[in-house]
């Protein structure tokens, strides 16, 4: 053992003793399960966190004595990080000389705490990429004295050399990811609760079965991969990324030596936890920017003809309609549509008015543009319209100008809007004619054909790890000879 060991574990033990405590009691006392969390029938992030989160509210330990972090909406300016699509396959063997991080945005990091004003640290420098399926990180780490010998997967490897890697979808940073790579190749991972005065709460059974880390040493220091799955991390959330999205989190590294144990940061802090400070990652996706960018286009010209194409229009006559959820049963009737017996979800027509100003002249509704809730996260709200005969349709759809502008800053995550559609009368198999994610202020158009009378259906949901009151935009129009019967 280097003689460095224990005086860096000592640290970071004190650091760390708080929340561990706290994952442990908040595990252990979730249904007696043994520190695991027990099995959920849905497989999602709630249902598997949901009894931990209990727990945890009773345990009321705190993380760190530096305090409980930065509480939700208290963020000041931070850097942002620009994350690019990767073009090409990236193996996780702890190689960062792979052709794909070369066109990634490589950034250095910073130490937290100089002891002087003229030390700069050791050279450390990260840089992210994703796919479909991944986040990527890499590290660059140059050190003269590397202290790692922890070998099991989830070992304290922060008592050591290691760098570390934090990812929340939103800014509400009540729930957030916390991965930690050894120079090599040892992964840490947990799920972070943030409970409702700040405190936190390690899950450390959690254990996504694809992620992956390896490590080299090399002249001079270590390099570090890791690959974070995203279905896995974020499951039933909106993944991959699009072209503009924002998440949050941040890129660490722990350097221990002779001296003591260094924290560096992109965004350097004293706690690693602190939310407040964590980065905006930028996503930059030319592929899903040219799909957005060809719906809008689509959806322009639509707008554009419309009024004098004598189509029916859905929301000048919701009659037609039948409105309902899973959870909430058939909506309500109201005088400009539809609402829940909850009184959450809702489907109601939105008036033309004149804009207040320049800036708000997104937001001015046109003519049968519908504003729809979702019920509930897991409960989406489901509309069905007759269809007359054969046929096409167009339905355009975009997020609320509010709820837009929540996603542009990573508070919300936007709507899955699923269209089918049903031959006859009978009870047979609804076929699938588009899914769209409704994350964007602008309109986007998707054609749609129908072969025969039957019935239309457009399903839109929320993720069930929601946290935020997602709102969508929609207009439908059909082609007479396919308008509901009798219109």
């Amino acid at each position: 053992m280097s003689r460095v060991e224990p005086a860096c574990r000592a640290i970071r033990r004190r650091w760390r003793a708080g929340i561990l405590a706290a994952a442990a009691a908040a595990c252990a006392a979730a249904a007696g399960c043994g520190g695991n969390p027990p099995p959920s029938a849905d497989g999602t992030l709630a249902a598997r966190v949901r009894p931990a989160v209990a727990a945890a509210a009773q345990v009321r330990a705190q993380a760190s004595p530096g305090g409980t972090g930065g509480a939700p909406g208290s963020q000041a300016a931070v850097p942002r990080y620009r994350c690019r699509r990767t073009a090409g396959p990236i193996i996780i063997d702890g190689d960062i000389g792979d052709a794909a991080w070369k066109d990634a945005v490589w950034i250095d990091l910073a130490p937290a705490e100089p002891p002087s004003p003229e030390w700069k640290g050791l050279r450390t420098k990260a840089a992210a990429l994703f796919d479909d399926r991944f986040m990527y990180v890499a590290w660059e780490c140059e050190d003269g004295e590397i202290v790692s010998s922890l070998k099991k997967r989830d070992d304290p490897i922060w008592s050591e050399d290691c760098v570390e890697f934090f990812l929340s979808q939103n800014a509400d940073d009540r729930i957030y990811f916390e991965f930690e790579v050894s120079p090599d190749g040892v992964l840490f991972d947990a799920l972070v609760i943030r409970g409702a005065e700040g405190e936190r709460h390690a899950v450390l059974s959690w254990n996504p079965p694809k992620a992956a880390a390896a490590g080299r040493r090399v002249p001079g220091g270590y390099t570090v991969e890791l690959a974070v799955p995203l279905s896995e991390t974020f499951p039933g959330r909106p993944v991959p990324p699009w072209h503009g999205d924002r998440w949050r989190g941040n890129f660490y590294r722990i350097d221990c030596n002779k001296d003591g144990a260094f924290d560096y940061g992109f965004s350097p802090v004293r706690d690693f936890h602190d939310t407040s400070k964590f980065c905006e990652i930028e996503f930059e996706d030319g592929e899903s920017e040219r799909a957005a960018a060809e719906g809008a286009a689509a959806a322009r010209r639509w707008l554009e003809a419309r009024d004098g194409a004598g189509w029916w229009t859905l929301g000048e006559h919701l009659d037609a309609a039948t409105v309902f959820s899973q959870a909430a049963g058939p909506y309500i009737r109201t005088d400009d549509g539809f609402r829940s017996p909850t009184k959450r979800g809702s489907g109601r027509l939105v008036k033309p008015q004149p804009p207040k100003n320049a800036a708000a002249a997104d937001a001015v509704p046109l003519r049968g543009e519908m504003l729809g809730h979702p019920n509930a996260a897991g409960d989406p709200l489901t509309i069905e319209v007759p269809v007359g005969g054969a046929g096409d349709g167009m339905v355009c759809l975009r997020s609320d100008p509010k709820a837009a502008r929540r996603i542009r800053r990573g508070e919300a995550d936007g709507v899955d809007v699923k269209i089918e559609f049903l031959e006859g009368s009978g009870e047979g198999a609804w076929r699938p004619l588009a899914k769209i994610r409704v994350n964007r202020a602008e309109w986007m158009a998707r054609k749609l054909a129908f072969p025969s009378a039957g019935r239309l259906r457009i399903t839109a949901a929320e993720g069930p790890e929601t946290l935020h009151y997602d709102s969508f935009r929609l207009i439908l129009d059909l082609e007479a000879r396919a308008a509901p019967p009798g219109r």
